[in-house]
């Protein structure tokens, strides 16, 4: 028999009355077998063993003190080492975020420096084809005109433009020096500056007019004043630089524009200028369709 049903055997013979051999024997029994410490402090008490019985209580309350303790060490040790867990885990979270945070960080930065670099190339190689459209557009100027023999109007800027067009090669093929950069940019913008007086300037524009009206009986007068519409500053210019004589290479290279698009210009032009009652209008379209 197991002790705690003997416990409770000898238990039920006290509550009982059973005879007291009888309750001797069974307390023999569990002394024998498993102590003094094994017996409830009731049977002690009813033997009138009162220090025992405070004695056995005392030990237990002991036992049940020790056993409170060692649960509770062991609970606080358990919830210690979760929070301890748990800390770990925030930390690996956190370090984890960080090294997320510095990898998307330098991604940006990366892709920023990239597309500034882009950029950078972009501007700079449509530089050098602007440079070089523009030098291309010189070269076709001056080797086109200068065998014409060019207005007085005209000359002056062609020439310019064939210095400036020498002087840029010149110094492109010379030594490498601190203000090569600078004397090409130089020749550059005097050369863009001689393409806008050709392209832009109103000025220039009314003084070609008079040229050539003074050289055809006020030709281009006669025929603007008869049109019901202006004509606008491009066609102004088609018809001054086909009455010089230029071929269509060299107004296309001064307008920038393909041959196909003077073309299409060139005859908007002459259909604008057929609605004209001047009876001297026949003469400019010779010279448009001439050219």
């Amino acid at each position: 028999m197991q002790l705690e049903d003997m416990n409770v055997y000898l238990m039920s013979l006290l509550l009982r009355g059973y005879p007291k051999d009888s309750i001797e024997k069974v307390a023999f029994k569990i002394l024998e077998e498993y102590g003094e410490q094994s017996l409830f402090p009731e049977y002690y008490e009813h033997k009138g063993d009162y220090e025992r019985a405070y004695r056995v209580r005392s030990e237990e309350s002991e036992g049940f003190a020790a056993m409170c303790l060692t649960g509770v060490r062991s609970s606080l040790h358990h919830e210690f080492r979760l929070m301890l867990e748990e800390k770990r885990e925030e930390a690996r979270r956190e370090l984890e975020y960080i090294r997320q945070r510095d990898y998307l960080l330098f991604g940006i930065i990366g892709l920023f420096v990239i597309c500034v670099g882009i950029i950078i190339w972009w501007f700079y190689d449509r530089k050098c084809l602007e440079n070089s459209q523009l030098l291309m557009r010189i070269g076709v100027l001056i080797g086109q005109v200068s065998e014409r023999g060019p207005s007085p109007q005209l000359g002056p800027i062609i020439k310019n433009l064939g210095s400036i067009y020498s002087d840029y090669y010149e110094i492109e093929k010379s030594a490498d020096t601190a203000d090569k950069e600078a004397d090409l940019l130089s020749r550059l913008r005097s050369g863009i500056e001689g393409i806008e007086t050709l392209t832009e300037d109103e000025k220039f524009l009314e003084c070609l007019e008079s040229e050539i009206n003074i050289n055809t009986r006020n030709l281009l007068n006669d025929v603007y004043g008869s049109l019901h519409r202006k004509l606008n500053d491009s066609q102004r210019r088609i018809v001054v630089y086909c009455s010089l004589g230029l071929p269509a290479k060299c107004i296309c290279a001064i307008l920038n524009v393909k041959r196909e698009v003077f073309y299409n210009k060139k005859s908007r032009l002459s259909k604008a200028i057929m609605k004209s009652t001047s009876k001297w209008k026949q003469e400019l379209l010779d010279i448009l369709v001439g050219e």
